[in-house]
């Protein structure tokens, strides 16, 4: 059996959309669990339409983490996929990770790309992410302070067996990007499989966390986005030292948070952030590391923002 965790809040008006495209899926061996955080729009009156067809679990608001560690209290599948309600998956989504996981047993995490679309279903953008992992990456993760780029919740499948070693997710720390606290866990405990398909519809609007186009222009969301990282780096370590695990991470490899911190005037030099960005471990290749620092240098000088 497949668990799907559909995690909503005030997203009535994509909802249905999310909930239909888990209920027809080409395979069949699947319970769908819709987990509503507290919404106070019409969304537990589309749930409650559904009757039988899907395990509600109504809650107050509580946060991601909330509605994500109630969905997998009631799941009870070995695969456990997670779907964001203002995106949707394709027919043959679960059918795939059903079969990436037959031929990688040891797998903890099974994930795949996205296409973005805008608010009229129109294709936006290549799919994401540009590069997938493949394997066991835990010496890559550690060496570039816990970041690697994985795809967002609506594209992640986990092993039943590493969420009942991790949960729950903190849920003070995750009130969003609950995602986050798994995929940063994950790479440490198994292989990882990408899968090349976009096999999820990511809506583009302008309440999307994991996509913001005016980042670039906003130190508020810079110093979010520091803190935030933060956040999940000190999680991290204290859940390695949770399971007895020695790795360890430190922001001081983190290409990511070193960057926000220039951009705020507080980081590294421009030198010292080029040269963590050419050793960046988790990046597949210096032609890629070389185009990270000529954009980093034509931030530097206003050329590009």
């Amino acid at each position: 059996m497949v668990s799907v965790i559909i995690n909503n809040y005030n997203y009535g008006q994509f909802l249905k959309e999310a909930i239909d495209s888990a209920l027809n899926q080409t395979y069949s061996n699947i319970e769908v669990i819709v987990v509503d955080d507290g919404s106070t729009d019409n969304s537990r009156e589309i749930i409650a339409a559904y009757e039988e067809r899907i395990i509600p679990v109504l809650q107050n608001n509580g946060g991601q983490a909330s509605a994500l560690n109630a969905g997998f209290a009631a799941s009870k599948g070995g695969l456990i996929c997670l779907l964001d309600s203002d995106d949707t998956w394709l027919e043959s989504k679960v059918n795939v990770i059903v079969e990436a996981a037959k031929k990688n047993p040891e797998a903890v995490l099974i994930y795949h790309r996205l296409q973005r679309i805008d608010a009229n279903g129109i294709l936006w953008g290549k799919p994401h992410p540009s590069y997938l992992y493949k394997g066991w990456i835990n010496t890559k993760v550690m060496h570039s302070g816990g970041h690697w780029r994985f795809a967002p919740t609506s594209c992640l499948c986990f092993q039943r067996a590493l969420l009942e070693r991790v949960m729950d997710i903190p849920e003070e720390e995750f009130r969003i990007c609950a995602d986050s606290y798994l995929a940063d866990i994950t790479p440490f405990l198994g292989p990882v499989i990408g899968i090349e398909e976009p096999l999820t519809l990511y809506k583009l609007h302008h309440k999307n966390n994991w996509f913001r186009e005016d980042l670039n222009q906003d130190k508020e969301l810079f110093l979010k986005n520091i803190q935030f990282c933060e956040i999940r780096v000190r999680v991290l370590n204290q859940t390695l030292e949770r399971l007895g695990m020695v790795e360890r991470v430190s922001l001081n490899d983190h290409l990511t948070y070193q960057y926000f911190k220039r951009r705020v005037g507080q980081g590294k030099s421009i030198l010292k952030l080029s040269l963590l960005a050419l050793r960046c471990p988790v990046e597949p290749s210096l032609s890629i590391r070389l185009k990270t620092v000529v954009k980093l240098w034509l931030m530097e000088l206003g050329v590009i923002r």
